[in-house]
């Protein structure tokens, strides 16, 4: 299977775009490392924003991520902080791991960005016989209220790293069937002068709450607990645009 997102260009200009991790997100899914007795995956890890502090601070976190070059990016940090991460490439759908881990977290929205639904189904299931005995599944997706939020204008981004200049230009489509699709063209520039470019279609699948929860029952999981945005102690309203989910193998 070829992916044909985060590529070079795309990967280096979400890092440019993130540098600083999200504090509440961070201490949110802390609680869950921290607590967890046994092996610890981030599936979709990307370049690292989340498993390198984890692994600075002692945890041992693995991950994997289907993209190469987010990869590549994830390695060269970690090599500047001297740190050495179990990472490799592979696709949500193909995960297994022996010893079933404990705790499997997916930050960040990311799990939206698999959009076709038997594919979702067929991860989920994935997740579910690769957990242990009680182990945890916790995620976060979008929900439909945060659908009215795109956008058909032209927006535009720019970071500067070194002497390389990486420019951004985002437009929404309308959404279909709960997928909203954006076009992304990428541009590297050096010495006013285009060096490279990308072009790609980053899609994201939104999702009614009780839609998700059918979905996580199918696939096995009977203790299913939902989260407002990084507050376990509080239930997600109708109008949050973020719900989490924690799901437990019993």
């Amino acid at each position: 299977m070829k992916l044909n997102t985060y590529l070079r260009l795309c990967s280096k200009f979400y890092d440019l775009s993130k540098p600083n991790i999200p504090e509440d997100a961070y201490r949110f899914y802390h609680q869950y490392v921290a607590a967890a007795k046994g092996r610890i995956v981030e599936p979709m890890c990307g370049s690292g924003r989340f498993l390198l502090p984890f692994v600075e601070e002692g945890f041992q976190v693995e991950g994997f991520d289907a993209s190469p070059q987010m990869l590549a990016e994830l390695h060269h940090k970690a090599k500047q902080k001297n740190l050495h991460p179990l990472v490799h490439q592979d696709f949500l759908e193909n995960f297994s791991c022996t010893p079933p881990a404990k705790l499997i977290f997916i930050p960040a929205g990311s799990f939206g960005l698999i959009t076709d639904l038997q594919i979702v189904k067929a991860c989920l299931q994935s997740i579910y016989t690769q957990l242990s005995e009680g182990g945890s599944f916790v995620f976060e997706v979008e929900t439909l209220a945060a659908l009215s939020h795109y956008s058909i204008e032209l927006r535009e981004q720019s970071y500067t790293w070194g002497v390389e200049i990486y420019k951004g230009y985002f437009r929404d489509q309308p959404p279909k069937d709960q997928v909203l699709s954006t076009e992304c063209h990428y541009e590297l520039w050096r010495d006013n002068a285009l060096q490279a470019r990308e072009v790609e279609l980053l899609q994201v699948r939104y999702y009614d709450p009780e839609e998700m929860l059918k979905l996580l029952r199918a696939a096995g999981f009977g203790s299913i607990k939902l989260c407002a945005a990084f507050d376990r102690d509080k239930a997600p309203q109708s109008h949050d645009e973020l719900v989490i989910f924690e799901c437990k193998r019993t």
